[in-house]
């Protein structure tokens, strides 16, 4: 496949490039399950609604796909690796699953330039190895697959690695709201760990994955497509902080220690402001 091909059915996520047919909405009740050989996206009634083979990525049952006319008009930034371009991680090594992870920022000032770029903030969890996909409530600003347009908004996603990828709705959030993002551990079983992520407050954002593996690795990230032109293309703030970080497990809260790093498109974004608390910590992500 071309990459003119590539662009015309795909889009960009917090989590890279996937095509239309991979990227699935998530109405309330509905659980994604993970297991051994497929992913699946189940109603409340247990009903499959989608499911995707590890060995055959074509088999897809019935189920409410992202359409490319919700991008009619809207041209495509070309950005096609993941572009994680500032953040701070962590690794849970306690041998205690997180029970809980919560972040709280502020959603910024729009960009000054503004076209057709895509900005993702959130934290989000993954796990080691085995079965990779990451669970974020995401901040966004621009078009995506769970809706937006000029304007942030914010939705929770659960995407998958290699395969496919799951947004609620986006909703609208004005410059000054704030956000307490969370992702946590509704409870675990002989099938894995069952997750539910959400924006505080927000119910119509609360993503639950079952069957998952262990989530691990802890972020505070900035995500960004179409925005390496210039620092204007980044929110006016000068910064997003993410505070009131807390993190638990069943023992306590473990210590914690935040390695800050940048990449992809960077163009002076960088992670500053870490405080290590594990009930009140703080990481800084600088846009210029």
């Amino acid at each position: 496949m071309n990459l003119a091909t590539l662009l015309a059915h795909s889009s960009l996520i917090p989590g890279g490039r996937h095509f239309f047919s991979q990227v699935h909405m998530v109405a309330s009740g509905n659980v994604i399950r993970r297991n051994a050989t497929s992913t699946e996206l189940k109603s409340a009634t247990n009903q499959v609604l989608f499911q995707e083979l590890d060995s055959d990525p074509a088999t897809h049952l019935r189920g409410t796909l992202v359409s490319p006319q919700a991008f009619a008009g809207q041209q495509q930034v070309t950005d096609a690796a993941v572009n994680w371009v500032a953040d701070a991680y962590w690794q849970n090594a306690s041998g205690n699953p997180i029970t809980e992870f919560r972040t709280r920022w502020t959603v910024p000032q729009p960009p000054s330039t503004q076209t057709n770029q895509l900005i993702y903030l959130f934290n989000g969890m993954e796990p080691d190895e085995q079965n990779p996909g990451i669970l974020q409530p995401v901040l966004q600003w621009g078009v995506s697959p769970s809706g937006g347009g000029g304007f942030w908004s914010v939705a929770t996603y659960y995407v998958a690695a290699e395969g496919p990828a799951f947004s609620t709705e986006a909703i609208l959030v004005n410059p000054g709201d704030t956000l307490d993002g969370v992702i946590r551990l509704d409870s675990q079983d002989a099938n894995g760990f069952n997750y539910i992520a959400q924006f505080a407050g927000m119910p119509a954002t609360a993503l639950r994955v079952s069957s998952a593996h262990e989530l691990v690795w802890c972020y505070e990230a900035l995500e960004s497509y179409g925005a390496s032109a210039d620092n204007s293309y980044y929110p006016a703030s000068p910064e997003t902080a993410f505070t009131a970080i807390n993190v638990q497990t069943a023992t306590g809260n473990p210590a914690l220690s935040w390695t800050p790093e940048t990449g992809g498109s960077n163009n002076g974004q960088r992670v500053g402001g870490i405080n290590n608390s594990p009930t009140f910590g703080e990481v800084d992500i600088f846009y210029r």
